[in-house]
């Protein structure tokens, strides 16, 4: 199916906003990590020193501190510095509640939040259900302190919500957030995710371009990425080609993608220069697909992936890809558990920006 976006309903400004974080957030994000690594009482970067390690003015600074101090990670005493608080609470017991598949984006988040979970002195546990099963009967809520589920949909039967909302214990949303439901979920903000993909391509020259849905998009995590991108390639007058495998969920996407792909490029004539892949695992069979069709990556054809993870960067060629930061959203899942047993009435919602990852899949034309 060939789109060339005109006439395309662009979304209000408001909307569109989402595909840049302010300065105030990046930067909170990044000392948020420098935090996670760093000891109560211990002395903070000086205000001049965030200045010029992160490039940004004073006031950024002056208001980014604030938001850490009201959150009860810094404290800052008058002519002697910034120190960190106590922001470790008592070792929690939480369950990661996950449904029964394997992936890259699921192993990667498993292990930052293990990570994370080991850096804070907490105690992790893995646990499963399969897809239709009522999930209230998984919720271990007398074992647990706090509960990190998994959704891989924005659908969740109406009992299994409200027993989730009125749980005993904070139950947290990773991946598909439930966006007109009050329910506290750390999530990537796929939609800044999708315009960054586009906005890379376009960078490097690139004035055709391709969007492979080689996942199921019945999630707001996956049509954000697809909104995202071609936003952004609408916005420079840049024509997509959404090559759509139709894949279902619990089908193999890498091998259907790889046969959709490949059937596509003996049947048309390809004017595109660049092909984002939705996830990256997807990605790689797209790069099959191209070299069984003789075709090399990057030189013939330029390739991008979403997720960034780890183990792409052993592909041949190393994927360049959007990269989900899933340990700060690991980070940030913790700390929205522990704010929730202070106070249960809070509703915490954090979207996380993605960054781009460059390695070698991607040409740059002259």
């Amino acid at each position: 199916m060939r789109i060339f976006l005109i006439g395309l309903h662009i979304p209000k400004q408001g909307r569109f906003m989402i595909v840049k974080s302010s300065k105030v957030e990046q930067l909170r994000e990044q000392l948020t990590h420098s935090i996670a690594k760093m000891s109560e009482g211990e002395r903070f970067l000086s205000v001049r020193n965030i200045m010029k390690q992160y490039s940004v003015s004073q006031t950024t600074v002056d208001q980014t501190l604030n938001l850490l101090e009201s959150n009860g990670l810094l404290q800052r005493e008058r002519g002697k510095g910034i120190f960190i608080r106590n922001t470790r609470v008592d070792r929690l017991n939480i369950c990661f509640l996950t449904p029964q598949w394997q992936s890259m984006s699921l192993m990667e988040m498993q292990e930052d939040l293990q990570t994370v979970a080991n850096e804070q002195g907490h105690h992790l546990q893995s646990r499963t259900f399969a897809i239709g099963d009522d999930i209230w009967n998984h919720l271990p809520t007398q074992e647990f302190d706090g509960l990190i589920y998994l959704n891989g949909s924005d659908y969740i039967c109406p009992e299994c919500l409200s027993k989730m909302l009125n749980a005993p214990i904070p139950v947290v949303f990773r991946g598909a957030a439930l966006k007109e439901v009050r329910v506290s979920s750390v999530t990537s903000n796929s939609m800044a995710g999708g315009a960054k993909a586009a906005s890379h391509l376009i960078a490097q020259g690139h004035r055709n371009l391709a969007l492979v849905l080689s996942n199921p998009i019945t999630s707001s995590a996956m049509r954000d990425r697809m909104d995202g991108f071609l936003l952004m390639a609408q916005m420079n007058d840049v024509p997509v080609t959404v090559l759509d495998c139709k894949i279902k969920s619990g089908e193999q996407s890498t091998e259907k993608t790889y046969d959709y792909v490949h059937r596509y490029l003996n049947e048309n004539k390809i004017e595109f220069t660049a092909m984002l892949a939705i996830e990256d695992e997807t990605a790689l069979a797209v790069i099959h697909a191209l070299q069984d069709h003789g075709m090399n990556v990057p030189e013939d054809m330029s390739v991008m992936g979403y997720g960034g993870y780890r183990r792409s960067a052993f592909f041949n060629p190393p994927l360049t890809s959007i990269k989900t930061d899933t340990h700060t959203e690991s980070i940030e899942t913790f700390n929205a558990i522990a704010q929730m047993l202070v106070d249960r009435s809070q509703v915490i919602k954090k979207l996380v920006m993605p960054s781009v990852i460059q390695r070698q899949s991607v040409r740059k034309l002259v």
